[in-house]
């Protein structure tokens, strides 16, 4: 096709492009649709095949003009595009069509995928702090037996007739109200609740009334909530409690040998601290990786500038605004209210989404030019042994994980986050991590 294409202006990720082809090419294709036509229907008077071409025209011509225009345009933008090697990445938008000096003449404005330009300088040797707490000391280990040791207590009444002091357990029923409208205070009521004297992890200072009563006492809490408490509503506002402490107990817990080794499901106290350990060691360093690939993406961020497609990140807004949205029951209005309690609008919201959605974008295209730079490839077997991972951890077998994934239509979707992973650990493997 006789084609001329002209980039008129240049704009971030946009490309407008003047385009225009001979208007013989209209005609013909009008033809060979009136052609097309002709074989196929039947008008009175003529038999299939042998309408009369003027016929044809005087019906058909408008519908057949406006066929073959739009497949000529489709053609041209096409074409166009692998003449100046542009990748589209939204539907191009046509206007201005017209015909002038026997030529059709049109414009395509069209977003397009950023070409980014890396240097070894940029992805090699990226300096980053190595992250605080990777390592596991024993007195971690430690703390997290005496947690466990904690999670196994029994608890035990009290038999002595004593007031409650600190360290006791009290079990106690309580009803709150405001101090200023007596109403009653939203999730305010409980019955048995037991509270640790001394912890203050009910409210602050609520256990300290309840110091001092004996099992029966009946008594009014006044408190203030604290300034920084998490209900915006019940900030620095009185309120008080009829509490009735029904019985006081007392936390046993058992000593550190094999045999609650055992209990807890270990073959003896050396294997439990073994394990624990383990799992901790595992624990930082998933968190010191994610510490780090977090540090990784703000370098090539401050390093690597383009702006990335207003198209993709769009979609990616949109997509973090569904996903948040299905958090809360109560839709959109339950997370809107849910704002208005942290002091921020639905505008603070979407800038805030819309800023994480540009920063995920342009990650995954650093990634994605960071493979091709690098030839980095996700291989046949690297999808099979992830496949066979999945299926380990949902006890499934491999065949099943494939076929499920196959017919979500998700294997190209792994081969992505596959091929993700492999970049990230190429540049973290060439990171000056100090």
């Amino acid at each position: 096709m006789e084609l001329a294409v002209e980039v008129e202006k240049t704009e971030g990720n946009q490309i407008d492009l003047s385009i225009s082809v001979p208007g013989s090419e209209l005609e013909s294709r009008k033809d060979t649709i009136l052609a097309d036509l002709r074989d196929r229907i039947e008008l009175p008077g003529f038999r299939k095949g042998h309408v009369p071409k003027s016929i044809l025209e005087k019906r058909f011509g408008s519908q057949a003009t406006a066929e073959g225009l739009d497949g000529l345009l489709k053609e041209a933008v096409q074409e166009a595009f692998e003449r100046q090697k542009l990748s589209p990445i939204d539907t191009p938008k046509i206007s201005d069509i017209k015909m002038d000096d026997g030529r059709i003449r049109f414009r395509v404005t069209v977003e397009v995928k950023p070409e980014v330009k890396l240097t070894d300088e940029q992805i090699l040797r990226i300096r980053l702090s190595k992250p605080e707490g990777m390592s596991v000391t024993d007195a971690d280990v430690d703390a997290a037996l005496e947690n466990e040791r904690r999670a196994q207590a029994t608890f035990q009444p009290e038999l002595e007739d004593r007031p409650a002091r600190n360290g006791d357990f009290a079990v106690v029923d309580y009803e709150g109200f405001m101090k200023d409208t007596d109403k009653a205070l939203e999730g305010g009521k409980g019955e048995g609740a037991l509270m640790e004297m001394g912890s203050g992890r009910f409210l602050p200072g609520f256990d300290e009334h309840v110091v001092g009563m004996k099992a029966g006492d009946q008594k009014r809490i006044e408190i203030v909530f604290p300034k920084d408490f998490y209900d915006e509503d019940l900030r620095d506002r009185a309120a008080y409690f009829h509490v009735t402490l029904r019985s006081i107990k007392k936390r046993l817990m058992a000593d550190l040998t094999d045999q609650f080794a055992k209990d807890a499901g270990y073959e003896n106290l050396a294997d439990m601290r073994a394990k624990i350990r383990a799992d901790m060691e595992r624990g930082a360093r998933e968190v010191a990786e994610q510490e780090l690939r977090q540090a990784l993406f703000r370098a090539l961020d401050e390093q690597i500038t383009f702006d990335p497609p207003k198209s993709f990140v769009d979609r990616q807004a949109e997509n973090l605004q569904k996903n948040l949205e299905r958090q809360y029951r109560g839709g959109r209005q339950e997370m809107v209210d849910q704002l208005a309690k942290e002091g921020k609008t639905e505008a603070d919201l979407d800038a805030d989404l819309r800023a994480r959605a540009r920063r995920q974008v342009k990650n995954s295209l650093i990634l994605d030019a960071v493979a091709k730079f690098k030839h980095i490839h996700v291989t046949d077997e690297d999808v099979e042994t992830r496949i066979a991972r999945i299926a380990d951890q949902s006890q499934a077998t491999p065949d099943a994980v494939r076929n499920a994934l196959a017919k979500e239509d998700r294997l190209e979707d792994l081969r992505y986050s596959i091929l993700d992973e492999k970049v990230v650990q190429f540049l973290l493997e060439h990171a000056d991590i100090r």
